[in-house]
């Protein structure tokens, strides 16, 4: 068994790259079981402990927590923290969790469900600086790029960066030396606080999408300290140039916080941007709400167009943003319109708690699918093409939403499926390859 070094700085177990997993000897017993039939994964977390539950084709539960923050077992060197995702596209082997520890820790973790085995984990950083890995994509077998959100002001430390791409073999589980800088997209805005001096905004990479040969990376453009931002734009990387050379495309000048980009389901060439907005100061809501939107753009050949847009601009009918997007078609999108409480205001009305939503761009329909019982806590969905089914987690009761899309492309709504074994909420879904 070829394990890895430790070192504790910060109270952060930080590791090299673990490569084999599998013990032989009688003492090392995996504290996981193997999961068959399963088909989405769901991220439980209070930010501070967090577990992995696995549901099956129908949204029911197969296991509350096949990893889980209280767990370092043989072959798991550092236990979940409190900030994990899982890689937006599960796109690699089946039934093959890429599960993303990311603030202070900085490790991409492959969990094989179907053996209840670690493949193995990956430091994507080195030394102390924290890269923040925001999201994984498996380009070929051994080729994967990791988005790395972070921002090391300090130009001394030439082997700490972040702000980009990095990429990794997910055989091997290696870096392979290929960076990418987002650097060249950094750029001064105006000071939103009103200082006499401009302010930095760097590019900060989010979600990565594969489109054919076009690796589509979103962009959240904002400061060093959060306090200004940037118009939305997405880069675009064409992988079969040797140079790996990144363009942009700009979206809507009025847009900011662009950084969740989406596959759509049946359309190969398509993705969906969602824009949650910027505001300076923080409640401000009509500055949130004229900066969001959600823009769907075709990728051919390394370069990008816009289709078609939702914006709720000026009209306070309308969601000041929507979060978590999860795209149904090329036209609709199910979405969360954060709840107003969260920004204060004295009559703040049915808008005071998180809604879940399913938009049509074309006919600019709103369709209501449950209100939460708080803020912040409706989260990232997940829809399964193949079965029409799709889920949504409602952190404010502990449950998953279901709906099953019918043949008139109406979402029916099913019983919700609770977990009731602990306090850990839902918050992130995810299909299972």
């Amino acid at each position: 068994m070829t394990t890895s070094s430790t070192t504790r700085t910060g109270g952060v177990l930080l590791l090299t790259v673990l490569v084999s997993i599998h013990c032989d000897t009688s003492d090392d017993i995996s504290p996981f079981s193997s999961v068959s039939g399963a088909r989405f994964a769901v991220v439980r977390t209070d930010f501070v402990s967090t577990s992995i539950a696995v549901l099956d084709d129908e949204g029911e539960i197969l296991d509350p927590a096949v990893l889980s923050s209280g767990v370092v077992s043989p072959g798991l060197t550092t236990a979940l923290s409190g900030d994990v995702v899982l890689a937006s596209a599960q796109n690699g082997d089946s039934g093959v969790l890429n599960v993303i520890d990311r603030q202070g820790v900085d490790v991409v973790t492959w969990y094989d469900l179907t053996v209840g085995e670690v493949r193995g984990q990956l430091r994507v950083a080195n030394g102390d600086f924290s890269t923040n890995p925001h999201d994984v994509a498996i380009v070929a077998d051994e080729r994967a790029w990791v988005s790395r959100y972070a921002v090391n002001l300090d130009e001394q430390d030439a082997d700490d960066q972040a702000n980009d791409i990095v990429e990794i073999n997910p055989t091997t589980l290696r870096l392979s030396g290929r960076r990418v800088s987002l650097d060249p997209f950094n750029r001064v805005v105006e000071d939103t606080n009103g200082g006499s001096q401009g302010v930095m905004v760097y590019a900060r990479p989010s979600r990565l999408v594969l489109v054919s040969d076009t690796l589509v990376v979103g962009l959240d453009l904002l400061s060093f300290g959060f306090d200004a931002a940037a118009p939305g734009e997405v880069a675009l990387m064409d992988l079969r140039t040797p140079e790996l050379s990144l363009t942009g495309f700009g979206l809507p000048e009025t847009s900011r916080n662009c950084g969740n980009v989406q596959a759509v389901p049946g359309a190969d060439d398509l993705v969906m941007v969602a824009c949650i907005g910027f505001a300076q100061p923080f409640n401000d809501v009509a500055q949130r709400r004229a900066s969001s939107g959600v823009y769907v753009l075709r990728i051919t050949d390394g370069a990008a167009e816009l289709v078609s847009a939702w914006e709720p601009g000026t009209d306070d009918d309308l969601p000041l943003a929507v979060t978590n997007l999860v795209p149904l078609s090329s036209t609709r999108f199910v979405g969360v319109a954060p709840g107003l409480l969260a920004f204060g205001g004295e009559d703040m009305g049915e808008k005071a708690f998180d809604e879940a939503l399913v938009v049509d761009i074309s006919t600019e329909q709103l369709i209501s699918l449950f209100v939460a019982g708080g803020v912040y806590v409706i989260g990232q969905g997940a829809y399964d093409p193949a079965s029409g089914l799709l889920l949504v987690p409602n952190g404010s009761d502990r449950s998953i939403r279901r709906y099953e899309m019918t043949g008139s492309d109406e979402l029916e709504a099913d019983d919700p499926v609770v977990f009731d074994d602990g306090p850990l909420p839902p918050t992130n879904l995810y299909l299972v390859p």
